[in-house]
């Protein structure tokens, strides 16, 4: 007598998220160019466990495929046009282990968004080794509270956003009370235990932080694109704070402008080519010199002015960063380049193809005030073109350009529409 085999239970399925319905309705462009990066996106969602309905975007294939604050923060922010859901289950699962206590082992400080989660420690080389839930990030607090901000101005509903403001009164608390450890008024970081990561920042390799000449400098490290990170939170936030009724948003506009002015005074230097800000602050607080794609990273925080911005493109589009294929992480010119290095030469980001989407359409959202901005007109190339599958606050945008590259936007009802040159 033969036994039939038991039926095996169908494993859950998960819910179906935006990047699936983008996929759908995916914007096409010619040539289809987010077809494979939506692709390879869907293949990154992850669900927190403790909340299964919220999902967010593993860093990366294959080491990386776990809860990374940074990288799931840009990533989800990168998407914010296809939707505010991922945004939401991003901002909930890193709220839900934001920082509570002091612990020097695992880096976390009461306000902090950590750096990843993995189920068991994590052994690096050189004998370093990261606990399960590790807190080593410079920049994961402020980019949450930029999200959060961003999130709000994209459509997330207000009640989602109120829930969320304690943890964002925490993260404020921590850029004052822990970020600034030597009371010079920068964000900086070390690793306190010898074992952890000897550079915080989104460029987390040992060797990455090196002046010109090639030398590696030595932490504790202000990196340039932290104190810009800080300065969006504090101004974002301050909006925050001010439409939903809490106190703070003056403190906290002062607090930014204050930190503007100390950048200008301590990180722009000069060579021959003009006027340009440093990667970093080294231990001694000497400028570290190097020219790096880091400096892309304070575009569009506020913390530079029109001029300063200026200076800075001019930098990443000239020959030394700009590949013809992407920017270098580092300038071809500087000791130590590597056009294979991890964090010395290469670049690489999957949610980008929606962000440069966004830039080329100049497309701003303002869903709390029912307002977009696009441009009036794109560069040639883009003629005749058909957008669709973004929204704003779950409603369709769609976006049309005639044979002269003119745009016409077709926004939710109720929405205005501000087109710019």
């Amino acid at each position: 007598m033969h036994r039939r085999p038991p039926r095996r239970r169908p494993l859950p399925r998960r819910p179906r998220h935006p990047l699936d319905r983008a996929e759908d309705h995916r914007p096409r462009p010619r040539p289809r160019p987010l077809d494979r990066p939506l692709q390879d996106l869907r293949g990154l969602l992850l669900t927190d466990p403790l909340r299964p309905a919220d999902t967010f975007l593993a860093a990366g294939a294959p080491w990386f495929l776990t809860l990374f604050g940074r990288d799931s923060l840009w990533a989800a922010r990168m998407l914010l046009p296809l939707g505010t859901d991922l945004d939401a289950g991003t901002l909930r699962t890193l709220a839900r282990r934001q920082g509570r206590a002091v612990d020097p082992a695992s880096e976390e400080r009461p306000g902090k968004i950590l750096h990843e989660v993995r189920r068991a420690e994590q052994h690096l080389d050189a004998g370093s080794h990261l606990p399960p839930s590790y807190y080593g990030t410079a920049d994961a607090t402020p980019l949450w509270l930029v999200l959060l901000h961003d999130a709000w101005r994209w459509g997330l509903p207000a009640g989602q956003v109120e829930e969320l403001l304690p943890n964002a009164e925490a993260a404020l608390d921590w850029l004052e009370r822990y970020a600034d450890a030597d009371g010079d008024g920068f964000l900086e970081y070390v690793d306190s235990t010898g074992r952890g990561l000897s550079n915080q920042g989104w460029k987390d390799s040992s060797d990455d932080i090196r002046f010109r000449d090639g030398r590696i400098a030595e932490a504790p490290f202000a990196l340039s694109e932290v104190q810009a990170y800080a300065h969006e939170a504090a101004v974002r936030t301050a909006d925050l704070l001010e439409a939903f009724g809490r106190p703070g948003a003056a403190h906290w506009r002062r607090w930014a402008r204050d930190l503007r002015q100390r950048f200008r005074d301590r990180f722009w230097t000069e060579d021959a080519d003009g006027r340009y800000p440093v990667v970093a602050l080294d231990r001694d607080k000497r400028p570290v010199d190097s020219i790096a794609s880091n400096l892309g990273h304070l575009l569009g925080t506020g913390l530079l002015d029109e001029t300063e911005s200026a200076l800075v493109a001019g930098r990443l589009t000239a020959p030394g960063m700009d590949s013809g294929f992407g920017l270098r992480t580092l300038d071809a010119a500087t000791a130590g380049f590597n056009p294979l290095g991890y964090h010395t030469g290469s670049a690489w980001a999957a949610a980008s193809a929606v962000l440069v989407l966004q830039a080329l359409l100049g497309l701003e959202a303002d869903a709390p005030n029912r307002r977009l901005r696009v441009r009036d007109r794109l560069p040639a190339g883009y003629e005749s073109l058909r957008i669709d599958g973004l929204t704003v606050a779950g409603l369709p945008i769609e976006v049309e350009t005639d044979h002269t590259g003119a745009v016409r936007m077709r926004a939710p009802e109720g929405f205005g529409v501000t087109t710019v040159r």
